[in-house]
C-alpha cells in the first residue's frame, strides 16, 4: 500500500487551468478578410490634427478628400464664375453750349 499522507497524482481537477502549462496559444491579431475594407480611425480632435500638416500634407488630404467626395456624388455645386468687378462709371467731359454756359 502507499503512503496515506500523499495525495494521488491521478486526481486532477480538468476543469483548471495549470498556471504553469505552456500550452497557450500565441496571441496574434485576426487578419482581416479580404472582403472586407480597411478601416482606419480619424483623430479625436481632427481640427488640431490638421493644423498640424504641412502645405504639401494639406494639399494631398485636399486633394484625396476632393476625389473621393466626387466618387460619391457628395461635392455641392459651387459655380466657380469670378465675380465681375463693378465698373465707375467714367466722368466724360460735357460740353455746354455757349449760349447756356455763365
Amino acid at each position: 500500500m502507499g503512503h496515506p499522507n500523499l495525495m494521488p497524482r491521478s486526481r486532477r481537477n480538468k476543469e483548471t487551468p495549470d498556471l504553469f502549462e505552456s500550452v497557450t496559444a500565441p496571441r496574434t491579431r485576426p487578419s482581416p478578410k479580404l472582403s472586407e475594407p480597411r478601416r482606419f480611425v480619424l483623430p479625436t480632435d481632427l481640427e488640431a490634427a490638421v493644423k498640424t500638416l504641412d502645405d504639401g500634407q494639406l494639399d494631398t488630404l485636399l486633394k484625396t478628400v476632393t476625389a473621393e467626395a466626387k466618387r460619391r456624388g457628395r461635392l455641392p455645386t459651387i459655380k466657380q464664375t469670378k465675380p465681375v468687378p463693378k465698373k465707375k462709371p467714367k466722368a466724360v467731359p460735357v460740353q455746354v453750349p455757349q449760349g447756356k454756359a455763365n
